[in-house]
């Protein structure tokens, strides 16, 4: 929990990644990097056709990151991003990293929240769960 707690609790903040405020995707950068991940810059979901921009976003990268399924509750690991549509209605995307495997507890931001810590099994309407890969890093 060491490499994310000071996260928990910071403002939303569109493309913030620092302590002014942060978005979903940022927070995922910042504990990929602190989990000692080097990935590519991660889309910002909240402009456009979210749903065309994450499957354009993870066909770009796919030399960076494996598509684990389409279940949160498959073989994932600590770093493991599982991105989802929020409202069912295929409008808007939303990014989310695991980061205890024995809780399967991830962090993500929103605007109504800021950064928090949620059950995976919260997470609904589950689009993909991907990996960075490690030759990538």
């Amino acid at each position: 929990m060491v490499y994310y707690s000071d996260l928990i609790g910071r403002p939303w903040k569109l493309h913030g990644k620092d302590e002014a405020g942060i978005d979903c995707a940022g927070v995922c950068e910042l504990i990929l990097v602190r989990l000692g991940q080097n990935p590519p810059r991660i889309v910002d979901l909240r402009e456009g056709d979210a749903f065309r921009r994450i499957v354009d976003y993870f066909d770009k990268f796919s030399e960076h990151f494996s598509l684990l399924g389409r279940n949160h509750t498959s073989a994932v690991q600590e770093g493991d991003l599982i991105v989802s549509d929020p409202d069912g209605q295929g409008v808007s995307a939303h990014i989310s990293v695991l980061v205890d495997l024995s809780t399967k507890r991830c962090v993500t931001s929103t605007f109504e929240h800021g950064v928090l810590a949620v059950p995976a099994r919260a997470i609904k309407n589950v689009i993909g769960v991907y990996r960075l890969k490690e030759d990538s890093e």
